[in-house]
């Protein structure tokens, strides 16, 4: 009988000193993963959606792969990011849509087609509204009111944008003739998006501004069914305009905002420490895709000054301010989209930003 006690408190001993080593090891090995999320309220694997509106060179795509990939490891793989460029999912309006129903997650477009859904973000889109880049990554990223606005956008429609990225300045590419004055947009059919402010801005400069999806773009000025388009530089390349267009005008007509969303829904149920890690992910991705915007910019006005397929021009500072004088009944809309109040507080950070030194 004692020889049994004995083996059996024996049996004890190691069975106690074997788990307290595994737990021992398990703890350490958690303390040291290279992950953010250390105490996430499930271990359960999570698939985002991301949907995205342009091909793989393009700054904004480069931009949802930064993401996925900081993500993915921010999170050991908890999160996988499976990432749809180049209107795989749709053009942006119909991805929104998608959004706003959650048959995609995420989704990275310009704020254009926003409008359709809520007016909120429209002042991005008027013209000539920032002087500089700088500029608008102040307002954006520093300010309270940017954060108010984009709260206003998660409140009316179930889109929360975690961060504004940069399709850029809008140039004017068209087969008719070079735009030099206010006067030769007149008559101009130009594809736009499908957003007022654009195509209220067109019309106030005697254009004809003609809605139409990015992916019919091309064979609509191979077919003569439009004269001309207005895209950033980079949008322009990736799409190789100028082997449908005669006329490139630097106009910087529009400072283009683009919008990184995820549905509100999804984002809202996860655990806090998911959460952060898709708000830190975010702004990796945020910095480096509006550098990599920049430089392909600057290296795209080089191509298209040396390039014999298309003429290229820069349109004077003083068409510029003519241009915006036309465009002041169109500023008169969105002050009534928004309500005075709000319009009269974005325009005088907007002033104040432009006036710092």
């Amino acid at each position: 009988m004692k020889r049994l006690l004995t083996s059996l408190l024996v049996i004890g001993l190691i069975v106690v000193a074997v788990t307290g080593c595994s737990g021992s090891q398990q703890t350490s090995s958690t303390q040291s993963g290279a992950s953010d999320v250390t105490n996430s309220a499930s271990d359960k694997k999570i698939v985002i959606t991301f949907g995205g509106t342009l091909p793989d060179e393009n700054p904004l795509t480069q931009g949802m792969y930064k993401f996925k990939e900081d993500l993915e490891a921010r999170t050991n793989g908890q999160i996988e990011v499976q990432v749809f460029p180049n209107n795989q999912m749709g053009g942006g309006r119909e991805m929104l849509e998608s959004l706003q129903q959650g048959n995609l997650t995420m989704v990275e477009c310009s704020i254009g087609p926003l409008s359709t859904f809520d007016t909120t973000c429209t002042v991005f889109n008027l013209p000539y509204l920032f002087y500089t880049r700088e500029q608008v990554y102040d307002f954006m990223d520093n300010y309270p009111i940017s954060a108010e606005l984009r709260q206003r956008v998660e409140d009316k429609t179930g889109i929360k944008m975690l961060a504004f990225w940069e399709n850029g300045y809008r140039q004017i590419t068209n087969s008719v003739r070079s735009i030099q004055t206010a006067e030769d947009l007149e008559g101009v059919k130009i594809r736009t998006m499908e957003n007022r402010i654009h195509i209220e801005t067109f019309k106030s400069w005697g254009a004809n501004p003609t809605p139409m999806a990015f992916g019919e773009l091309f064979t609509a000025l191979q077919q003569k069914t439009v004269d001309g388009q207005e895209n950033p530089l980079p949008n322009i390349a990736s799409q190789k305009f100028e082997e449908v267009q005669k006329y490139l005008t630097i106009s910087d007509h529009f400072y283009d905002p683009d919008g990184l969303y995820i549905n509100a829904d999804f984002y809202n149920g996860l655990p806090e420490d998911l959460q952060k890690a898709i708000d830190d992910s975010a702004k990796v991705a945020t910095d480096y895709q509006r550098q990599m915007s920049r430089e392909a910019d600057e290296r795209l006005h080089k191509v298209y000054q040396e390039s014999d397929k298309i003429e290229y021009s820069v349109l004077p500072d003083s068409v510029k301010q003519q241009l915006l004088e036309k465009a002041q009944p169109v500023y008169e809309m969105v002050k009534a989209d928004l309500g005075p109040d709000l319009y009269d507080r974005i325009m005088e950070t907007i002033d104040e930003i432009k006036a710092k030194k």
